[in-house]
């Protein structure tokens, strides 16, 4: 599956995507859709709910985002061997967190989490948390949502612009378009 990627034209996107390229970056990501949804397939039980897929997209396609920032072609392994580690290792941290969470107990019997929380507060929550995580996505160009998530993960605009090969202005000036944005399309609380 991985090594149908491999040929000169995914070199050079890879390449140009590195540069910050976002059409060259969606192109690869297209490209690679099969793996990362067999990937997510595989960590995926019969009972996952539909927002807990969602997240092990999310953390396939920022493992694929970062694959693609730290890949050296001098390395002694294709990129799509590369990605599919990548994005294995941070699904695996993403299973190990979730299991390290407190367990909930089923809400048909009436019961609450084990940590004593209101569990329909929880689940109110978590969907407020995925209607807005799918708005801004929506709402942001591809370059803007790479910055806004990197951004979000806590790293610096210094680094963002190092793993997406822009100068720290360039990412600053991002930010703050993306924070204007947000606050003139997301209500006030």
């Amino acid at each position: 599956m991985v090594e149908h990627c491999n040929d000169s034209n995914q070199d050079a996107r890879l390449l140009r995507a590195k540069g910050g390229d976002t059409k060259a970056f969606e192109e690869l990501l297209d490209a690679y859709a099969p793996l990362i949804e067999s990937m997510v397939s595989a960590f995926l039980c019969n009972d996952t709910e539909a927002d807990e897929s969602d997240d092990l997209r999310q953390e396939a396609s920022i493992a694929f985002c970062n694959a693609v920032e730290h890949y050296r072609s001098e390395q002694s392994v294709t990129f799509g061997v590369f990605a599919k580690i990548c994005i294995r290792n941070r699904l695996i941290s993403y299973a190990r967190k979730r299991r390290q969470q407190p367990h909930t107990v089923s809400l048909e019997n009436g019961t609450v989490e084990a940590d004593g929380t209101d569990p329909m507060q929880s689940l109110v929550e978590k969907e407020s948390y995925l209607t807005l995580s799918r708005h801004i996505t929506a709402l942001l160009s591809p370059f803007e949502n790479r910055i806004w998530w990197l951004y979000l993960s806590g790293r610096t605009a210094r680094d963002i612009a190092q793993l997406v090969g822009k100068d720290e202005k360039s990412v600053q000036n991002a930010i703050y378009r993306i924070r204007r944005k947000l606050r003139s399309a997301l209500p006030n609380p």
